[in-house]
């Protein structure tokens, strides 16, 4: 899932009905997250699980996420079914999914040089997500980035949403993200930066003085929603998702790993044969595809490869995906603003017959339509270990931002 005030990918995002399972061309899902194995974890991993989550959705990689008042150990609660999202920033939790107790212990976070309530909007391709902006201790694995703004979305002190966020459908319940929330772990530190500390009319932040007349406001950076990862005291300077390989037909389900930290410990090393493509502040770099050059991106939020080809028919009756005849094999060169390239095959099958196996719903062929840009969603992920650096941050293949694989 991609935020579209960061100026990066604009995937569609369609929900229909294809037999039992829902279909949503990107972001949002959710499972009930566990260890593969019975053995202890290191401190810097957590599980990753493609599996039914809530909603039958397919594609979607859930983690889980503990939440706690600031400084406050007695007022915790962990949620699974978060879905994992390296094509956003910074923890979104959906209200209703936390108890009333952790709710109103959340501390409200205000408008700077006021006391009004401060509110963000989240603008995605398909919708929006509007809510307060709290301030939490959030963990994952046993890292914790401490007093950290994130959003709570559907915040029922804000009930009215500003007609500026009103873009697209509501994904402000869990029965429209499909998902208790949005943990984005992209490439940048904070959820919208420069534009949102300098300029009201361009800001998704809004001051709620009067809750039913929210009005946009600047922002610092260091008061905007935040990447947690950048805000652990170590393993801090980017993440890697492992996923394991899968066959062309899918699978019921895929466990793999989000490693914090990248070459910060002996589990989290790229290893010599990663490519490091450096990126711009929300980790987008170029590519060639069908003699185009475009803008593309790595995604675990979007649950398709999403790009334009018009040799691939689209499924049609509602179906936001490709359906060709048999598997095709397409092939990408994308290439970092270091110069860094390399060819990347990506399969593509017919999503019609691939939805409409009963109880599988990991793929790496599920493949859609999309304008003006390649985004490299979870089926990319299959079988590949890609890092995502965060921009400022130091690690021992160069500064972030980057991506490698």
């Amino acid at each position: 899932m991609t935020l579209v005030n960061t100026l990066r990918g604009l995937a569609w995002c369609a929900a229909v009905l294809v037999g039992a399972m829902t279909l949503v061309a990107c972001g949002s899902g959710g499972n009930s997250n566990s260890a593969a194995s019975s053995a202890p974890l290191a401190d810097n991993v957590v599980p990753i699980m493609v599996a039914k989550g809530l909603d039958r959705v397919a594609n979607i990689g859930t983690v889980s996420v503990t939440l706690c008042a600031a400084g406050n150990a007695a007022q915790c609660q962990t949620l699974d079914n978060i879905q994992l999202d390296t094509g956003s920033y910074g923890l979104r939790v959906v209200a209703a999914e936390l108890s009333p107790a952790l709710r109103s212990a959340l501390q409200q976070a205000t408008v700077p040089n006021s006391n009004a309530p401060l509110a963000s909007c989240a603008l995605f391709a398909d919708g929006y997500s509007f809510g307060s902006v709290r301030i939490a201790d959030v963990t994952l694995g046993r890292r914790t980035a401490s007093a950290i703004p994130i959003q709570l979305i559907g915040d029922p002190n804000f009930p009215a949403v500003p007609s500026d966020c009103v873009v697209g459908r509501s994904e402000n319940a869990t029965s429209e993200l499909h998902a208790r929330g949005i943990l984005g772990v992209g490439a940048a530190a904070v959820d919208c930066g420069n534009q949102c500390a300098a300029n009201a009319a361009a800001s998704s932040y809004f001051n709620c003085a009067s809750a039913s007349s929210c009005v946009p406001t600047v922002v610092p950076l260091a008061q905007q929603i935040a990447n947690p990862v950048a805000n652990m005291p170590i393993d801090n300077n980017g993440v890697i998702v492992d996923m394991p390989a899968i066959g062309p037909s899918g699978q019921s389900s895929a466990s793999g790993t989000l490693l914090l930290g990248i070459g910060t410990a002996s589990n989290n090393r790229l290893g010599s044969s990663a490519m490091v493509l450096t990126t711009d502040g929300f980790g987008s770099f170029s590519a060639t595809y069908n003699g185009s050059t475009i803008t593309a991106f790595t995604d675990t939020g979007s649950n398709g490869l999403f790009f334009t080809d018009a040799s691939l028919p689209a499924c049609g009756s509602g179906n936001p995906f490709y359906c060709p005849p048999g598997q095709q094999v397409k092939t990408i060169t994308v290439k970092g603003a270091n110069g860094a390239a390399q060819a990347v095959h990506l399969n593509v099958g017919n999503a019609s017959m691939l939805l409409s196996t009963p109880n599988t719903f990991a793929f790496n062929d599920l493949a859609g339509p999309m304008p003006r840009y390649f985004d490299l969603g979870m089926p990319f992920f299959y079988g590949r270990r890609v890092a995502v650096a965060i921009s400022g941050k130091s690690t021992p293949s160069g500064n972030g931002p980057y991506v490698a694989f």
